[in-house]
């Protein structure tokens, strides 16, 4: 685990930005101490200047707050997300929208390749995008192989699955055993290649 920057490291090199301050928003001066609400309003106005959304920003500060996190690890957790989320960006273009670029964050961050993101783009519209990036991240993070989880989405796209294939996949992947990724056999009984899962409808590819 790598090891945070104090809070007071995190808050200067934030404040060390020239961006000038957004508008406040109600909510995190509400429920953020003074210097933190700063730190996380300086990254929104470089999310901001960058051409992203800072909505999701403002979600990942007051979710660490409910949790209970200090503000070292607010402001971290919230320069995180702003990196995947430009990362997201650079993977899928200037025309995806929140949605497809909080989805592909996720992706990137449980460990999917951008290259992928592309790819899974050019098979897909970016405004059902969203979805299948979402449930990628999902597999990824339940537990399922990275090649099996990539190779599975990848050919529902393909084939032209409905978002309403994607979410039954990762529907049947919520209700498995603790310790192993849900909706899969034991790992005994699963295949030693890298398989895909079996998409909901229709014969395999």
């Amino acid at each position: 685990m790598r090891t945070l920057l104090p809070c007071a490291a995190l808050l200067l090199v934030v404040g060390l930005t020239t961006v000038p301050l957004a508008a406040q928003d109600a909510r995190l001066a509400a429920r953020l101490p003074t210097g933190t609400r700063l730190a996380v309003e300086r990254l929104m106005d470089s999310a901001r200047a960058g051409g992203l959304p800072t909505e999701p920003l403002v979600r990942k500060a007051l979710e660490g707050e409910s949790k209970g996190a200090d503000s070292a690890r607010i402001v971290s957790a919230v320069a995180t997300l702003a990196r995947y989320l430009e990362q997201a960006r650079q993977a899928l273009g200037t025309g995806a929208d929140e949605a497809t670029l909080v989805a592909g964050a996720a992706a990137l961050r449980a460990g999917a390749q951008p290259a992928r993101l592309r790819a899974l783009d050019s098979l897909r519209s970016r405004e059902r995008l969203a979805v299948p990036l979402s449930v990628l991240a999902d597999l990824l993070t339940s537990g399922v192989e990275p090649e099996r989880a990539w190779t599975t989405v990848r050919q529902m796209a393909t084939q032209g699955a409905p978002d309403a294939d994607f979410l039954e996949l990762r529907e049947r992947l919520t209700g498995g055993r603790q310790g192993q990724a849900p909706g899969l056999p034991p790992a005994a009984e699963r295949p030693p290649t890298a398989a895909p899962l079996p998409a909901p409808h229709g014969p395999s590819p």
